[in-house]
């Protein structure tokens, strides 16, 4: 993507990722500078029920972290260097427990937060297969051309799965 400056611009790719399937569950691709704290309501709307989420700090929101625990699952976001215990919870009770459980319990938290490299591999997984390049030129080809990719990869997992 080339912007108004000449700028090449980039996109940013969100899963929601199945740590035991191993499977995209959910995506949505975005403009580079895009934050990603909006995108999760996004990605997690057409999921039914939940047992556990894993993010990065990134994803950290009071409201994101009630809609988890509204989907029935525990949300394990890691906490910013700026939040404390006594930070309200704004309408959100699941802030509060999450924020309590992270500072009383850290490695509790780090027990069940390592497996967010599953996640990292997966990434590392679709860059190696298919590079960290689109082709296509076209914003509309380059989302069709990443959600192909993804596809494949869930594919190349289910017969993976099939096999053992």
């Amino acid at each position: 993507m080339v912007s108004k400056k000449g700028r090449r611009g980039f996109l940013k790719l969100h899963v929601l990722y199945d740590l035991e399937s191993r499977t995209v569950v959910s995506l949505r691709v975005t403009k580079g500078s895009r934050h990603d704290s909006p995108v999760f309501r996004d990605l997690i709307r057409d999921v039914g029920r939940l047992e556990c989420l894993l993010a990065d700090s990134g994803y950290l929101a009071r409201k994101n972290v009630q809609l988890v625990a509204d989907k029935g699952g525990v949300p394990f976001i890691k906490l910013k260097k700026n939040v404390d215990r006594n930070s309200k919870p704004r309408g959100c009770p699941a802030w509060k427990d999450m924020v309590r459980f992270q500072l009383d319990h850290p490695r509790k938290f780090r027990r069940v937060y390592r497996f967010r490299v599953l996640v990292e591999s997966f990434f590392s997984v679709f860059k190696s297969k298919f590079l960290d390049f689109v082709r296509c030129r076209l914003p509309a080809s380059m989302f069709t051309e990443i959600f192909g990719k993804i596809i494949l990869l869930n594919l190349i997992q289910v017969i993976k799965m099939q096999k053992t």
